[in-house]
């Protein structure tokens, strides 16, 4: 038996600790959800959601082409919550263009910091700011909230 009980029983306790909450930070993978409605998050079950993406790996989508893996919504995405694990250096971009050129509206929003079970929310699409997690800026041209048809997701390697 050790000559100190406590020391090894809180050392213990901390190395579980870490290991328990690290497997669930990567466990949760992070996901985007895109809202329609500017009722805010408290209310977003009532007016359901437009798009729902996991931000894990790079992946494109075009909202106007009907896919069965992303059911994502064309012309309705007006403010997003990040949910989950997202990894510090993830970019998401969104387009008013389904092309993704970038003569009409679009915004790209940078993770600076990781958000570790955290849920994250962008209010409003046609805004740029930067916060001690992330950084938005977006080009205007006519308006994006409500118009929104192409999805970039970039993830850190």
């Amino acid at each position: 038996m050790s000559k100190h009980p406590l020391l090894i029983t809180s050392l213990s306790l901390l190395a579980f600790s870490c290991l328990y909450f690290s497997s669930i930070a990567s466990a949760s993978n992070g996901i985007i959800t895109l809202y329609p409605k500017h009722k805010g998050p408290e209310k977003r079950n009532a007016y359901g959601f437009s798009c729902k993406v996991g931000v894990d790996k790079s992946r494109t989508i075009n909202f106007t082409k009907k896919k069965k893996k992303h059911r994502c919504k064309n012309d309705s995405a007006k403010f997003i919550i990040f949910h989950g694990f997202v990894k510090a250096g993830t970019v998401i971009r969104l387009y008013d263009n389904s092309k993704g050129k970038k003569n009409d509206d679009w915004l790209d929003v940078k993770i600076k910091r990781d958000l570790i079970n955290h849920r994250y929310v962008i209010p409003n699409l046609e805004y740029s700011f930067e916060d001690a997690f992330v950084k938005a800026k977006y080009h205007r041209k006519n308006g994006l909230n409500g118009k929104v048809s192409r999805m970039v997701i970039i993830a850190p390697k």
